[in-house]
């Protein structure tokens, strides 16, 4: 595959910080560690936009490894035959006008980041964002309220994450949609290559 990238003016230096049912999804289930469980408690208030990502990316700030960009890919194709088969499959119910591309890399890797919505999503899952990175021969999908892509960062590790917002199960009950309360997981790619929930904080309002 053959694309020329040039720097998005969201451009990111990467420094510190899955398909499922509802709320969200994966291709694989993420890994749940003690430290990773928190019980629910009353809505808390948090800074940061409408769907905390200005929060978000402050904790990204101290996460993410030094000298990581985040490329806007010109002239990527779905017609591409050197696509891999799970790629072509995801791009088969990605809506092609809403496609956005983007080439993440770190001093010594590079993963293809992809983001749309999905043709065949109703009810509250058409509001969610679906992505797909490439990472070596395998593919990573999930869905997310956000559609920022520098919500995804390599850390100083070298290990991929990224973050899902996404509608908490008291939204999901109460369908409160002037002030809705929402979940924040960050997942990291495990030394298997699969996602594993990292951190998560339920039931927040974001402002």
């Amino acid at each position: 595959m053959s694309c020329s990238a040039e720097v998005s003016t969201d451009s990111v230096k990467v420094s510190p910080t899955p398909r499922q049912t509802a709320p969200v999804a994966t291709t694989s289930q993420p890994v749940e560690t003690p430290a990773s469980r928190s019980e629910n408690r009353p809505s808390r208030v948090i800074k940061g936009g409408p769907l905390c990502e200005n929060y978000l990316l402050t904790k990204i700030g101290s996460l993410k490894a030094p000298g990581t960009q985040l490329l806007k890919l010109k002239g990527f194709s779905v017609k591409n035959e050197a696509l891999s088969p799970d790629l072509k499959k995801w791009l088969k119910t990605a809506d092609a006008e809403k496609l956005v591309s983007f080439e993440l890399k770190s001093d010594v890797k590079k993963v293809l980041v992809l983001g749309s919505r999905n043709i065949e999503a109703t009810g509250l899952a058409s509001n969610l964002e679906y992505w797909a990175i490439e990472v070596d021969d395998h593919l990573i999908e999930f869905q997310s309220l956000s559609d920022n892509p520098r919500l995804i960062f390599w850390d100083k590790n070298g290990f991929l994450n990224y973050f899902v917002v996404d509608f908490s199960s008291e939204f999901i009950e109460e369908r409160d949609f002037d002030h809705p309360s929402l979940d924040l997981r960050m997942f990291i790619m495990n030394d298997e290559g699969k996602p594993q929930l990292q951190n998560e904080e339920r039931n927040v309002k974001c402002r």
